[in-house]
């Protein structure tokens, strides 16, 4: 127990000089202003960007409105036109140097690809059927590229990447003192880490050789507490992997005990199930909303690692007093997992008050009474916090 109290708590100093020193604001830029929050994509093709700070309602831009949206590493997407009376729309940038290149959706969802020419502010869009005429009319002066011939359509085909190697070739020919560059676009990511712990009670569904029934079982309460790593994008879909310790714990009996060779009743006996875990799920999060209270509900796989089994049978003799005859309990355990809660956001870290649901098939060796643990099911509440 010392132990994993040590472990929480570098972890939260660890969090915390984390969350003092990464930036985790996004940017979005508009006409003559800087704006830093929290932002979401909706709309098609994420045409609308949504921007929550701390302190100010939720606002929403649109590319009419908003210049770019990125992170301090650099611009994710920008607005451009492909003409006076065109409707501005968020492009990717390619290509930064003499001729710039962008990459977009149209509105049936295909891409497209846009020039923007040396002292225009507006992009030409590169069409997929004519591609290679509206090339040869928007770069002119270099005859080594051979527009038109078998070898350049094999060379700079119409995809990212041979759009791409076709622009860095035609700015090096133009001009090649000032050398273009591939554009380094954050993945737009984050990544939070935190700790949580709670109570669990489970329930076990125990196989025995033979028995006269196991009785009721009393639940015992058990404990859980560990850390989180969740990597959320630009939507309301994370993934996120836990690794928490658990305590296991059930009683069953008193009950009467046959043994298989004689057939008569053993005196009364008492089952005690009890084992530590490690549980490793791999969780997907849909989170409602941008505001301070998030509802939230995630589910996936779960891996268990169990041990300090101190499980036992335990049964007056006449020949040698008590008896305590041991239960094995297998090394790992495989199942589900999934659940729901409310993320609260305070100041720089998120609060998290979840309730879930385990289900985890297990399995023991064979002892004189029982030979499988079928199975545990847990129903847990956390309270975490995340930066």
């Amino acid at each position: 127990m010392k132990k994993i109290l040590t472990l929480l708590s570098l972890t939260l100093l660890t969090n915390t000089a984390f969350a003092q020193s990464a930036k985790q604001d996004y940017i979005v830029t508009t006409i003559g202003d800087t704006l830093r929050g929290r932002i979401q994509l909706s709309g098609k093709n994420g045409d609308l960007v949504r921007l929550a700070r701390s302190g100010a309602s939720l606002t929403a831009f649109g590319p009419a409105e908003a210049q770019s949206y990125g992170t301090s590493a650099g611009p994710m997407k920008v607005s451009k036109k492909s003409g006076v009376d065109a409707k501005p729309q968020f492009m990717l940038p390619l290509v930064e140097g003499y001729v710039r290149l962008y990459k977009a959706e149209n509105e049936q969802s295909e891409k497209r690809y846009y020039l923007q020419l040396p002292g225009s502010a507006y992009v030409t869009e590169v069409e997929a059927v004519n591609n290679q005429l509206t090339l040869a009319r928007s770069l002119p002066g270099c005859d080594a590229l051979n527009f038109g011939t078998d070898e350049f359509q094999r060379r700079y085909a119409y995809s990212t990447d041979g759009m791409t190697r076709l622009v860095m070739a035609y700015n090096t020919c133009r001009e090649p003192t000032k050398p273009s560059s591939i554009s380094k676009r954050p993945s737009g990511l984050r990544a939070s880490v935190g700790i949580k712990a709670g109570v669990n009670v489970s329930s076990f569904d125990v196989q025995a050789q033979a028995y006269a029934g196991l009785g009721q079982q009393r639940d015992a309460l058990g404990y859980q507490a560990g850390v989180t790593l969740n990597i959320s994008a630009l939507t309301h879909l994370s993934a996120q992997v836990e690794a928490t310790y658990m305590t296991l714990n059930a009683t069953f009996g008193p009950y009467e005990a046959y043994a298989s060779n004689v057939g008569f009743p053993s005196n009364s006996h008492t089952l005690r199930i009890k084992y530590s875990q490690i549980q490793v799920p791999f969780l997907l999060r849909y989170k409602f909303g941008n505001g301070v209270w998030r509802p939230y509900l995630n589910a996936g796989p779960t891996l268990g690692i169990n041990f300090g089994n101190s499980s036992a049978d335990t049964y007056p003799s006449t020949a040698s007093g008590v008896v305590t005859e041991p239960v094995e309990v297998g090394k790992t355990a495989l199942g589900m997992t999934a659940g729901g809660g409310v993320a609260i956001r305070a100041a720089a870290s998120l609060i998290s008050l979840e309730l879930r649901y385990d289900r985890l098939g297990e399995s023991t060796g064979t002892t004189d009474y029982f030979s499988n643990l079928n199975r545990h099911e847990s129903l847990r509440f956390d309270v975490g916090i995340a930066f």
